[in-house]
Formats: C-alpha cells, structure tokens, sequence
C-alpha cells in the first residue's frame, strides 16, 4: 500500500499537531504521531492527554491503514525533502518515506497504544464566529491567574446565556471581558485552560479553511462541543480536544460598577504611547500616576523612579465629567488592557484612588471591558 503526498501537506498536518506533541518518559508513544489512511486523505493525530490535535490533508492513497510514528524524525525528514512529491509505505515495523533519490526508513510504535481521542458525539453544540472568539480569547488572557492557589482563575471562563457569550478571566488584579452574540437556546459554563486558549487561536489562524475564508471576506464560524470534563472545537479538517478546568468561575459582575464617577475619552493608540513611554522611569511597583483633570478635560500621566529619573504628560480627552482625582495603577496590567482593544477611542471611568478602573470602547458592545484595580504606593 502507497500513500503519495505534496510535501507541502504533510508539513502543513505535522505542523498543526507538534504542540500536542507529549514528552512524558513513562508513555513513549505519546511522542509519536497516529498516521491513519483513509480515501483521499491523511489523518494526523498526536495528543499529550490534556490536549489533542487532529488535522486531515489531502492524499492519493490506495488502502486504508494506521501506523504510530515517532514525530521528530518523521518531521525533521519530510522537511529536509527537496522534491514537492512524497512517498510513504508501511514496510514491516516501519514506515518508509520517499521523494525522488531521498528514502527514509522510520521505525514505528504499535499503532494500538495510541490514546483514542475522544469524539463527543453526545456532547452539545456550539456555534460562534471564529475571528470574534479568537480575538475574545486573545483579549481575556492577559488576565489569567498564573498562581495555582485557585485553579478556576488560572483558564478562560466561556458563559453563554441570553444571547450572549462572555469571555471572560482574573487574577483578582484586573478582569477582561468581552462578549459574542449567541443564537443557542441552552446556556453553558466552561473553563477552558490557559493553554487549551492559546492553542485555540493559533490554530485557527493557522489552518487553511480559516485563511480561505479571509481571502473570501467571509467567516461562517465553527463548532465547539461541550461535556461536563471535556470540549472539542471543530474546524473543517481540523479538531482540537482538550479537557477543562474543574470549579466555578466567581460572580465577576459583582465587582464591575454600575456606575462612573467620573470619566474621560481618550485616543486608545496615543494612550498607549503616553504609557510606552512612562515604561522606562517606573519604580520598584512599577507604578504609573493617573490624574483626572477637573471635569474631565483630559489626563496627566506621571512615572518616578528615584535612581533614573521622572515623567509626565498630558493627554486631551473629550465628553469627560467629574472631579479631579489620581490613581496608581501597575502599568503593565493597564497597557495589557489597552492592546486588547482595536477601538479608536477608548473611555476610562474613574470611582475614586481606591476602586477599580473600568475601560471601555468608546463604540461598540458595552459589555466589552478592562477592569483594573488600583495599587497603594505608600
């Protein structure tokens, strides 16, 4: 039996499923890839037990059959392949890979150890546009917990009700929110891992129906099933399984105010400059001082640091209100929140120096927002 194969294919399936990839010494075969031949295509499959990655390509293949292959050689020689032609035939306890005067000979695990990899058929279904939770996914990350002490922080909480889905995350610090419309009719509460997250985004970036439907103008979403432990997001060719983090997400709502104030609107991107800028006189909190000028007319920005030296600048805002007040805020946090929002203007709602900061887009989805808590410096 022959499978043949553009070199180009086979590096596009081997490249999606290498995150997947599992290095655990105890489980060898998770360092292989499951090859399985089936009419017209390949299916590449490689898990790590918490996450798993299976990707389809178009093949010429005359038999059906799966092998387990250990991925590193099997990558690093199909991509040192100068033809764009490639051969791959079973031979005893190996796999033979072959392109014009270049042949390989890979020895392969026993297909029958490879983990199955769930398929959720009695899980429930999902649709979302795809560009709109990548960007809600890249958006909410920031604010992930990187402590362990409460699991449930530590991933992205996706909560679909009344035709709306939030995304949201916290590390008690700051909380990122953004929301999708859904057309469901049943609600749901999931928290994807951290790392379940970002492979979500880099994986519909990569993948071909998501570039195909870039160059077409059109983005007619996917599918992501959900069980009580597991989820799976589907894509043409293309699923990523992952499991999901055990606990309730808190009431998140509880801490956002209801109302503001004082306030100001400002150039998101010139903002962001004022703020890149105070970057390199910050403190040992890094620590950045914002003044609200009296009834809102604009902001002050002002940085310290004893052994470098200080800034400040100003900033005009517009429909601003309220008295003047200045508040310390981590400047990391505060730009991390900035650069999740593509608006032009952005909205900065001030409630006095010792509750949280809320960023809004000027325009849009009200329940799109940044809340960021404010640092004692003395």
């Amino acid at each position: 039996m022959v499978m043949t194969c553009t070199r180009e294919n086979l590096l596009y399936g081997l490249s999606l499923v290498e995150r997947a990839i599992g290095r655990n010494a105890s489980l060898p075969i998770l360092s292989h890839v499951a090859l399985k031949s089936q009419t017209g295509k390949i299916t590449f499959s490689a898990t790590d037990l918490d996450i798993a990655v299976v990707v389809s390509v178009p093949a010429k293949v005359d038999g059906s059959g799966s092998w387990a292959v250990p991925y590193r050689p099997l990558a690093g020689f199909v991509g040192a392949l100068p033809e764009e032609t490639v051969q791959l035939k079973p031979g005893g306890k190996a796999l033979v890979v072959k392109s014009g005067a270049f042949q390989g000979k890979i020895r392969t695990g026993d297909a029958e150890e490879f983990p199955i990899i769930p398929q959720l058929k009695q899980a429930e279904k999902v649709s979302l546009p795809k560009s709109g939770f990548s960007e809600a996914l890249e958006a909410a990350l920031v604010a992930v917990a990187a402590s362990e002490t409460r699991p449930e922080l530590t991933g992205v909480a996706v909560i679909g009700e009344a035709n709306t889905v939030t995304v949201v995350a916290t590390d008690t610090f700051r909380l990122a929110v953004r929301t999708l419309p859904y057309e469901g009719e049943n609600p749901f509460a999931i928290i994807l891992p951290q790392r379940t997250a970002q492979e979500v985004i880099r994986l519909f970036k990569e993948s071909r129906e998501n570039e195909e439907k870039r160059e077409e103008g059109t983005d007619r979403g996917f599918t992501f099933k959900i069980t009580e432990h597991q989820c799976l997001f589907e894509d043409g060719g293309l699923s990523l399984t992952s499991r999901l983090l055990e606990g309730s997400f808190p009431d998140f709502r509880a801490i956002i105010p209801r109302s503001a104030a004082a306030q100001v609107r400002l150039s998101r991107r010139e903002l962001t400059r004022r703020l890149e800028a105070a970057t390199f006189f910050t403190g040992r909190l890094n620590d950045v001082h914002i003044t609200l000028q009296k009834e809102g007319g604009g902001i002050t920005i002002a940085a310290e640091n004893p052994d470098v030296g200080a800034y400040e600048t100003s900033l005009e805002g517009e429909e601003g209100k309220g008295e003047e007040q200045t508040v310390a805020f981590n400047l990391r946090y505060f730009l991390d929140g900035l650069r999740g929002f593509s608006d032009e203007d952005v909205v900065l709602e001030f409630n006095g120096e010792q509750k949280p900061l809320l960023i809004r887009p000027a325009q849009g989805r009200s329940g799109n927002l940044y809340l960021l808590m404010p640092i004692r410096t003395s």
